[in-house]
């Protein structure tokens, strides 16, 4: 094998950063952490929410499809409002990551303190969310601890 990496193949992609807007129609929820802003897809930095098909376990024991359920939590929060996210480089698949607002509101750390994502390790300014979602039972830890994969 000539390459062992794109960046061998393609080199270093620079830093990305800026800002990227759009108004409510030109707006789509991908994930529970992934947006779609005109024809750009972008991570919110930071926050690591189970993927569509994920399950996790309510307060009554029965299981559901929390990712699912996680993105419909975000698309809540942008339904009706432009969104606005200031990029700060890329996640580790290659997708712009920033952080996002809508109608005024953090969207990384909404999705967070609502129970919907986990902190991940490089955001400790989401830990405090994540830790308060924790002890009060909801989103994702609804039945306790989710699943640790997603």
């Amino acid at each position: 094998m000539l390459f062992s990496s794109p960046a061998a193949l393609f080199g270093r992609v620079p830093r990305l950063a800026g800002q990227m807007d759009a108004d409510a129609p030109l707006v789509a929820v991908v994930d529970g952490q992934t947006l779609r802003l005109r024809e750009t897809v972008i991570r919110l930095h930071g926050v690591v929410a189970p993927m569509r098909g994920q399950e996790c376990r309510g307060e009554d024991g029965a299981r559901f499809d929390c990712g699912a359920a996680a993105s419909e939590a975000l698309a809540a929060l942008v339904r009706g409002h432009a969104v606005a996210c200031r990029l700060d480089g890329r996640d580790e698949a290659g997708f712009p990551q920033g952080h996002c607002e809508a109608g005024g509101i953090s969207l990384n750390h909404a999705v967070v303190s609502a129970g919907w994502a986990r902190a991940d390790s490089h955001a400790a300014d989401l830990v405090v969310e994540e830790t308060a979602a924790r002890a009060q039972r909801v989103g994702i830890w609804r039945g306790g601890e989710p699943p640790t994969t997603f």
